[in-house]
């Protein structure tokens, strides 16, 4: 049974869940059927993610010399800053990316492609506040992907430590900051329909990108409004191809704005190397595809 609601002017809107009350059955549904869902009770308070965005905001008001010291040209690892000047008639686009704060590991001491993407970021001189709460907003998100995941695991009627043992090691988190900057009748540039390639995905809807964000469910786009003190969690091809199909990983698309959005996103993944083994679901698929006859 879908969870998702209706708005009072009869709009639907995608499934909301509690973190500290969910039910693993709607759970299951909810992975299955729509790949996306609200989700509260998570413990990050929400001025949290809301000061990392205002923090962004003076990033990117800072003049272009000082943020180009942190250009990604500079880091291996593809972090920093980046900027898309896609035009006039589309807008633009910039933004500030991070992955967990690791020392890089040696050349010599690389035994796979992912090794050089473990790494430190980049932080511009000119906003220390930066660094301290990018980093502590990642870890509290990470414990939240982690900890959707184990609920994940019983809903799906496995071992709870099953995601925790099959994406064992650092994961590959990361998280971005973009800016898109419209105005005078220009839109800014829209992101097609598209699936997310790590595991889970949370995004922080804030009033100035909600119904920007839209999900694919039966074949109709839904808005992501914002829900107070809610992330968006959107399940990525990892999971879908692990479980051979039966979770969903969630079309989306961003709409153009007209003036400026500044959106956080995070993302969780196996770490760099590791790759995951398929889950069993046997237990699960075998009475959907030859039920037991009456």
């Amino acid at each position: 049974m879908s969870l998702s609601t209706l708005t009072p002017s009869g709009t639907r809107q995608l499934p909301l869940l509690d973190l500290g009350r969910l039910h693993p059955t709607d759970l299951r549904s909810v992975v299955r059927d729509t790949g996306a869902f609200y989700l509260t009770g998570h413990g990050i308070r929400p001025d949290i993610p809301g000061q990392l965005l205002d923090l962004s905001r003076l990033f990117f008001a800072l003049p272009t010399e000082d943020k180009a010291e942190v250009d990604t040209v500079r880091s291996e690892q593809f972090r920093g800053w980046t900027s898309f000047g896609i035009g006039e008639a589309e807008g633009w686009r910039e933004q500030f990316d991070l992955g967990a704060e690791l020392p890089a590991i040696p050349a010599e001491r690389r035994s796979g492609p992912g090794d050089s993407l473990v790494g430190p970021n980049q932080w511009p001189a000119r906003l220390p506040a930066l660094r301290d709460r990018a980093l502590w907003f990642q870890d509290r998100a990470t414990e939240v992907a982690r900890a959707v995941l184990r609920q994940l695991a019983v809903a799906l009627e496995l071992d709870p430590e099953t995601f925790d043992r099959n994406f064992a090691g650092d994961p590959a988190t990361w998280t971005s900051v973009a800016r898109e900057l419209g105005g005078d009748g220009v839109a800014t540039h829209p992101i097609s329909s598209h699936t997310d390639a790590g595991v889970l995905t949370l995004r922080w809807i804030d009033s100035w990108s909600e119904a920007a964000d839209q999900t694919l469910v039966d074949h109709r786009w839904i808005p992501a409004d914002r829900v107070p003190g809610a992330f968006l969690v959107t399940v990525g091809d990892v999971l879908e191809d692990l479980t051979d199909g039966y979770l969903r990983a969630a079309p989306h698309r961003l709409l153009p704005a007209s003036r400026e959005r500044v959106t956080l996103t995070y993302t969780f993944d196996a770490p760099y190397g590791v790759v995951p083994q398929p889950l069993d679901l046997a237990h699960l698929t075998a009475g959907e595809w030859w039920p037991v006859a009456a």
